[in-house]
């Protein structure tokens, strides 16, 4: 369903007006809702909102931007993993990552325990890299999914279009409950729960779920996200 649907099929279910309530609070609750939802999820296993790309080096460069999302992609929570490689010819290793410059030398030469840092929409990677190598770093991330708006597209959504009535049932949580008709709240909420207990348990059970990017579609989308 698109946003559009959901709103307008819980305005009927409901029995909520826009002069009761305008689109942009609906909107306001539907987002809480959908960031809950990948919220449960990530308590549950880090592999339901993880994402990865490789890129390549440029030469002698220690700094690294991490891509930016767009209107259709995710917004990154925090960065899990970094690996890397420094010969065309080695497996990617993991660096020590820190969160701080203090003590960073620029003259670090142990191609063997790389580090890094993450600060300002940026990895530093020590040592930097000596050649250039297409599939140099891998970093893996948690996201975490943009807001919705009232135009967003079910394509758009970060959920498999059979999941969107957990939205729905979310949504219609938070209305009846603002109509103060808590037997009704309570009913939407059960739904809610339902949703999600299926889904966590349908997704355990499909590791290759499209959900979760391949190592294929890592490799083949990801080059060009980073200079």
């Amino acid at each position: 369903m698109d946003v559009s649907n959901i709103i307008t099929k819980s305005r009927v279910q409901t029995n909520t007006s826009a002069g009761q309530k305008s689109d942009a609070l609906i909107l306001q609750d539907l987002n809480i809702i959908y960031k809950e939802v990948f919220s449960r999820l990530a308590t549950k296993s880090k592999k339901y909102t993880r994402q990865s790309y490789y890129a390549a080096t440029e030469e002698n460069q220690h700094e690294y931007s991490i891509p930016k999302p767009s209107v259709t992609e995710t917004g990154i929570k925090r960065v899990l993993n970094v690996h890397v490689k420094y010969s065309s010819d080695w497996n990617h290793i993991p660096c020590k990552m820190y969160d701080t410059s203090t003590g960073v030398d620029n003259d670090y030469e142990n191609e063997n325990i790389p580090y890094c840092i993450v600060r300002d929409g940026s990895i530093f990677v020590y040592p930097a890299p000596t050649e250039v190598i297409s599939d140099w770093i891998v970093v893996e991330w948690q996201y975490i999914p943009l807001d919705l708006e009232t135009t967003t597209t079910s394509d758009n959504i970060k959920l498999d279009s059979e999941y969107h009535d957990i939205l729905l049932s979310g949504l219609n949580m938070y209305n009846f409950a603002d109509k103060q008709l808590f037997d009704k709240k309570a009913i939407a909420k059960q739904e809610f729960e339902e949703w999600i207990a299926r889904m966590i348990l349908e997704w355990w059970a499909d590791p290759e779920s499209a959900y979760e990017t391949t190592e294929t579609d890592i490799y083949n989308q990801s080059l060009e996200l980073l200079p």
